[in-house]
């Protein structure tokens, strides 16, 4: 006599999932434990066309691009996650006439945002580009790249009130001014002179508008102190 779990996992076949663009790890040991999973590097338009035949879901990250002749040729698919924030390289209206739900992950990488852009500022202010090019050529010119110190001084963070947080949190010795301009777009510029107003330095994330939004937001990063 089978018993009803038994007869549960006869019935329920465990959806399909592929996953390209080296998706983490840990992440594909997760999804494994409710869903079979196939993974594949970065395929071509026809490579992926091949792969995704009976699939439920897809995985990407930046890589793969997921066009609408992909989605043409992928009857059983109905989700696509993107393991990351923008979804550039899905073609989100294809995917939605063919009722494909498209999702992301705006804050999975916020932390590693975070440290590469303090690791930027940090370099930027010692001047460690300049320095490690100077000492390629055969010099030993410390004075000159002696730069500035960071302690005390006050952080802009201008459009992405997520990162401002995150840098909140690791600069304990910085002030940090926010100011979110994603609400509109032509608060842009205005965040970056609000910024200024009280900086010293400056982080300006997302993406500028038109010609003149970009040339006012130059105009304004001119006005940093060297």
């Amino acid at each position: 006599v089978y018993s009803w779990r038994h007869t549960l996992s006869q019935v329920m076949v465990m959806p399909r999932i592929l996953a390209c663009d080296r998706v983490s790890a840990a992440g594909i040991e997760l999804l494994r434990k409710s869903a079979e999973v196939v993974e594949l590097g970065a395929p071509s338009e026809d490579e992926l066309i091949e792969a995704l035949s009976g699939c439920d879901g897809l995985i990407v990250r930046s890589a793969t691009k997921v066009t609408a002749r992909v989605l043409e040729h992928a009857p059983a698919l109905r989700v696509i996650a993107r393991a990351g924030v923008g979804v550039d390289n899905i073609d989100v209206e294809a995917a939605t006439r063919h009722g494909v739900l498209v999702v992301n992950s705006p804050g999975g990488n916020i932390i590693a945002a975070a440290e590469h852009t303090l690791a930027l500022l940090f370099a930027i202010a010692r001047r460690i580009p300049a320095a490690d090019a100077s000492l390629r050529r055969g010099e030993w010119k410390r004075a000159q790249f002696t730069g500035r110190e960071l302690r005390g001084k006050t952080l802009g963070c201008s459009h992405d009130m997520r990162l401002g947080r995150v840098f909140n949190r690791k600069s304990k010795h910085w002030k940090i001014c926010l100011h979110d301009g994603r609400r509109a777009m032509q608060n842009l510029c205005g965040g970056i002179a609000f910024s200024l107003q009280a900086a010293g330095l400056l982080e300006l994330q997302g993406r500028l508008g038109c010609n003149g939004e970009r040339w006012a937001a130059t105009q304004h990063i001119g006005r940093l102190c060297p």
